[in-house]
This record gives structure tokens, sequence and C-alpha cells, in this order.
């Protein structure tokens, strides 16, 4: 008998050539040297998720609906080769699934605007939720990885 194909890919810089985070608060932020900065500083205390989630709430802040943000998601391009590529292979039955640190929101409206939401069986990432009209973003996991791991509390793909 065949073994069944199980593709996993990360999401930013594989599935799209940028990354979804950024990219929505460089589009959407109108403060976007000082929001980037954030991030930065966010990152380096292994920090990205909970920074996220306060870019979000000051995009809320100064009016950027939900809607806005899904259409500046569904701007994302994915390249049509790799379309191709991933429609061809759940035809196939092949499961394919994505294991990011973006955020389940993103990727869902991403995926769906590139008419790929069908070909994907899971999607293992920080999960998002909208709250008062605001996008809320929470780390997958909520405590540490053991030591001598050096990855982000939010999602360890090592």
């Amino acid at each position: 008998s065949i073994m069944p194909v199980l593709v996993v890919l990360d999401f930013d810089f594989t599935v799209i050539d940028v990354n979804s985070d950024t990219f929505v608060v460089e589009k959407l932020s109108t403060e976007t040297a000082q929001a980037m900065q954030r991030l930065k500083e966010a990152s380096k205390e292994n920090q990205w998720t909970a920074g996220m989630d306060r870019e979000m709430a000051c995009l809320h802040q100064r009016g950027v609906s939900i809607d806005q943000i899904e259409s500046c998601l569904a701007s994302v391009p994915i390249e049509p080769a790799l379309k191709g590529v991933l429609t061809d292979l759940s035809s196939k039955d092949v499961e394919f699934r994505v294991l990011s640190d973006a955020n389940t929101m993103f990727i869902e409206v991403i995926l769906k605007a590139n008419g790929l939401d069908q070909a994907v069986s899971r999607i293992v990432t920080n999960p998002s939720s909208v709250s008062d009209g605001r996008l809320r973003v929470s780390p997958y996991h909520t405590t540490p990885h053991p030591p001598p791991s050096t990855s982000p509390p939010n999602l360890c793909k090592g």
C-alpha cells in the first residue's frame, strides 16, 4: 500500500514572500517607523506575539477596522507556481499543513484570498480572535520552553 504523504510548510517567507505581521503594520500604521521599532524591541525580548497584539490595539485605537486588516491581508499574493503545486498536491490526497508563528486570522484570510483555504488540512499557529472590534493575538504556548531552548514562548518549530 502507498504511504500517506504529509507536507508541512512555514507561512511567512515560504508560502508567501513577506512577513504577514510586518506587512499589515507597514501598510496600515500611521506611525510605521515607531511601530516597527516597538516590534523589534518585542522580538529582542522574545515577545513578538505580545508585540503584535499591542500593534493590533494601536491600529484599532486609530480606527483601523477588521475589514481593513482583512483587505490588506487579501492583497498578499501567493506565487502562481506554488498555488498550482499546493492545489495539485491536495487533489492527490497529499495532506498539506501550515506551521507558523503568524496567527490564524492572517493565514486564513491570505489562503482564502488565494483560493487555497480548502487545500490546507490544518493550521498550527498563534490563535487570534476579534474582541470588541479589535484583533487579539495570543501565543500558541503560554509557558516557556525548558532550557536550553532559546525559542520564543509562542511557538517552537525546532
